[in-house]
């Protein structure tokens, strides 16, 4: 029987991975995103920015479905680069809405943001990003940036990219920065 040793672990190169595969995956962080935030979108006082966030992510999914359709046989390295940076803070986004979805889980009683903020903070450790609203700004900025790209036609949505990362800015934040700093983040 052949067995590889356990410190033999596969490394993923950046340029490995095919657009296609990339934008496959940011699409299913994207609808797991969508159902963890089902479980905690019934508590109460959540700040608004998780509801505009949660508003956001079909527009994500459209248009990497529509990136997924459109990407040319040809690998682009720019594209692929592209694909790949908003596919790292879909991931970032969806890790932070599993953790909450897992504390809501272990922590029923928990019903108010007042008591369910710290969860949230505590799923943020680890992350470059510190709060949901900068990664779905991120994974906004670089669809913008596909989406200005001929190939995909997508010119027509790049207004209401440019109009959902404009509420983003201007919604309060999801935490704020003296309860990061609280906590040693």
């Amino acid at each position: 029987m052949f067995t590889v040793p356990l410190s033999i672990e596969p490394q993923l190169e950046l340029q490995v991975v095919r657009s296609l595969n990339a934008a496959i995956v940011t699409i299913s962080f994207i609808e797991n995103t969508t159902r963890a935030y089902r479980v905690i979108g019934g508590i109460r006082d959540l700040p608004k920015v998780f509801a505009v966030v949660q508003k956001d992510l079909p527009l994500v999914g459209e248009m990497m479905q529509s990136i997924k359709g459109k990407l040319p046989q040809e690998e682009d390295p720019e594209i692929r680069k592209t694909i790949m940076l908003c596919q790292q803070h879909a991931l970032s986004l969806w890790q932070v809405f599993q953790k909450l979805e897992f504390w809501f889980g272990q922590d029923r009683d928990v019903k108010e943001w007042d008591m369910f903020e710290v969860y949230y903070v505590k799923s943020l450790d680890g992350l470059t990003t510190l709060r949901v609203e900068y990664m779905m700004g991120l994974v906004l900025e670089y669809l913008n940036k596909l989406a200005a790209m001929e190939i995909f036609g997508l010119a027509a949505r790049v207004d209401r990219i440019a109009e959902t990362i404009e509420e983003l800015k201007n919604v309060a934040p999801s935490v704020e920065e003296s309860e990061l700093k609280t906590s040693g983040r």
